[in-house]
């Protein structure tokens, strides 16, 4: 069992949190290593004189960031490498500087939670959020087009397929329901008749009919 026992003055803040963040910058600068087995909570509690619940959130909230895993009956261990946990405390770097060269595009057509680096990094960036006082911006009306900030970077994805498109003309939507949706009700009226492919999207239908629409179904080939 590894000797651990971060210090905790001049610490501010909930003393779990901290454990977390000392663990996070001792596996950052190779204190710790991929594979030790940290202090049992009892033994980590005596020696920073806190609470064994107190211990327990603590490698509750390491895990959530990737840094450590636990075994039933055999006790927490690192799990991360220095620049795994770097980048597990700085949430969104791992956002912008890929560990890894990326090769391809990265296809956001599909809408699945995210796995792996990504998972973690989302994990650690929700945990910082929460601990911010002022989420006053995140709970008020958002423009009806979005934040131009996102329709910025909407733009900027768009232009990777060569699709030009100016901020100003991006619209975010709530998913892809929802685009199909505001797009019939800006571009019909009731009992106008629309094409699409003969087998197709089943959500459309549903619109369809509750915005008064007839569809025509098209017939399709191997080509679509």
């Amino acid at each position: 069992m590894t000797i651990w026992a971060p210090s905790l003055q001049s610490r501010d803040g909930p003393r779990y949190l901290a454990i977390a963040e000392a663990l996070g910058r001792d596996v950052a600068a190779g204190v710790l290593r991929a594979g030790d087995r940290l202090p049992t909570h009892r033994e980590l509690a005596h020696k920073l004189g806190v609470t064994v619940g107190t211990v327990s959130r603590a490698y509750a909230e390491a895990e959530r960031r990737g840094l450590t895993g636990g075994h039933v009956g055999r006790g927490t261990y690192v799990r991360a490498d220095p620049g795994t946990a770097a980048r597990g405390n700085a949430a969104l770097e791992v956002f912008s500087i890929p560990d890894r060269p990326v090769s391809g595009l990265i296809d956001l057509g599909l809408n699945l939670p995210p796995v792996g680096e990504a998972g973690r990094a989302l994990a650690a960036a929700m945990a910082d959020l929460s601990r911010n006082n002022d989420l006053t911006q995140l709970l008020t009306y958002q423009p009806g087009g979005g934040v131009r900030e996102h329709r910025r970077a909407g733009s900027a994805w768009l232009s990777r397929f060569g699709i030009k498109a100016d901020p100003d003309h991006v619209t975010v939507c709530n998913g892809a329901q929802h685009g199909i949706l505001v797009s019939l009700m800006a571009m019909t009226r009731p009992g106008d008749r629309i094409v699409c492919e003969a087998l197709t999207y089943p959500g459309v239908k549903a619109m369809a009919d509750t915005l008064g629409i007839v569809i025509d179904g098209l017939a399709m080939d191997a080509e679509g």
